[in-house]
């Protein structure tokens, strides 16, 4: 019986992990705490932005009402999650900072939509257009949001159809090691969280 349990609890983690979202499915977490996925994912023609949002009703409640005071904050779960994915998804684009080479480029929402129930999570989708990869480039993506919140932080960032000459953060999300953002100033804690690459032609 309890190795049937562990075992359960071992494939609960595993399916958690897989999804990029470890956190999400075993514990609850703190009030004022937020724990986040980052990755970008450079393309031939345009560069997505890949944002994972975990944190407790409490926590939603108090940045949802900032960011909208009007609402009704007082659904729980699941229909919080998603009150609080639809009215974030604008807030959330404008304290991303994406830059080129030095020039910032517009991100436009493709996908936003709650994901767990077993802890408050948003995942946001965005993305810029570019005119291809035609010298080596510097890709910037600082991620300026609630950056005085307690929490952790995974960040990666990978292409497709372009090469990856050099990046300050791993491949994937689910191979990236958390960064502690408990202990840190604001400014480092931007810091931690602005990803850097330079990507240049496939061939």
């Amino acid at each position: 019986m309890v190795i049937k349990m562990a075992q359960k609890a071992l494939l609960l983690y595993f399916l958690a992990t897989a999804s990029g979202f470890a956190f999400g499915a075993t514990h609850v977490l703190p009030d004022d705490t937020i724990h986040r996925n980052l990755q970008v994912v450079v393309k031939e023609d345009a560069i997505e932005v890949v944002v994972e949002l975990g944190m407790n009703d409490h926590t939603i409640r108090q940045l949802g009402k900032k960011i909208d005071g009007k609402k009704d904050w007082s659904p729980s779960e699941l229909e919080l999650s998603r009150l609080f994915t639809k009215v974030a998804a604008a807030a959330v684009a404008t304290n991303l900072e994406l830059l080129v080479d030095g020039e910032r480029l517009p991100l436009v929402l493709i996908s936003d939509e709650p994901a767990g129930k077993h802890h408050q999570t948003s995942r946001f989708v965005y993305r810029a257009t570019v005119n291809g990869w035609n010298k080596k480039s510097q890709v910037t993506l600082a991620d300026g949001n609630w950056t005085d919140l307690y929490g952790q932080a995974r960040v990666a960032v990978k292409s497709k159809g372009v090469k990856l000459l050099d990046a300050n953060a791993a491949l994937l999300v689910v191979r990236a090691e958390p960064i502690e953002l408990d202990e840190l100033t604001s400014k480092e804690r931007t810091e931690m969280l602005t990803i850097r690459a330079v990507v240049g032609p496939s061939t």
